[in-house]
């Protein structure tokens, strides 16, 4: 089958993604990452959004780096990249062998850490590395910046981080706002206890 008909975006920035997916949203206006996950279904027609926002042009969207004791895991940074440690410690062994489950080797160089996060998949290994870890993802929209943590989920002006246990609603669906986009995970570097091998 083939898709459904849809507008295609790419901002450049993620000011201006965040402001198209304030636009489109009502539209059911979708983010496309790695696509993994959202092609198919689209293909399939079980998903038809209005508008795709595609934030692969933005380069902003591609950090994976440690920055205050955590490691920071930009919306577009794909599977492969934790192929090998990204970061020093137990955390870097413990991403490049939980990266060797996730379906095979073309999935893992178009999905995204991020985008598997955002689909909420139950069997999904990074969602079980969030929730262990009581990592975060911090997603932005036009309104709020969400927070998405294990210990509680809070609503500012500033970025929005949602904790791992309070986000997903049910398989394949979180409680995200549909305006917000996941801008970056947070993993903590250094976690008590944490060993590998």
């Amino acid at each position: 089958m083939k898709p459904a008909a849809f507008r295609y975006h790419a901002p450049k920035t993620v000011d201006e993604a965040v402001a198209l997916l304030a636009e489109v949203a009502p539209e059911d206006g979708r983010v496309l990452a790695g696509g993994q996950s959202l092609v198919p279904t689209m293909a399939f027609r079980l998903a038809k959004p209005g508008h795709l926002v595609d934030i692969n042009g933005i380069a902003a969207l591609n950090r994976l780096e440690v920055a205050g004791g955590k490691l920071v895991i930009g919306a577009c940074v794909r599977h492969a990249a934790f192929d090998k440690p990204v970061c020093d410690g137990p955390l870097g062994r413990l991403l490049s062998e939980v990266v060797r489950h996730i379906a095979h080797y073309p999935i893992r160089n178009r999905g995204t850490f991020c985008g598997s996060l955002a689909h909420a998949d139950p069997a999904s290994e990074w969602a079980l590395v969030l929730s262990a870890l009581d990592g975060e993802i911090v997603a932005r929209s036009a309104v709020v910046m969400i927070a998405w943590k294990k210990s509680r989920a809070a609503m500012t002006r500033s970025p929005l981080a949602l904790h791992a246990t309070t986000s997903p609603s049910s398989a394949v669906s979180t409680s995200a706002h549909s305006e917000a986009g996941s801008a970056w995970a947070r993993l903590p570097q250094n976690v008590p206890r944490l060993r590998i091998g």
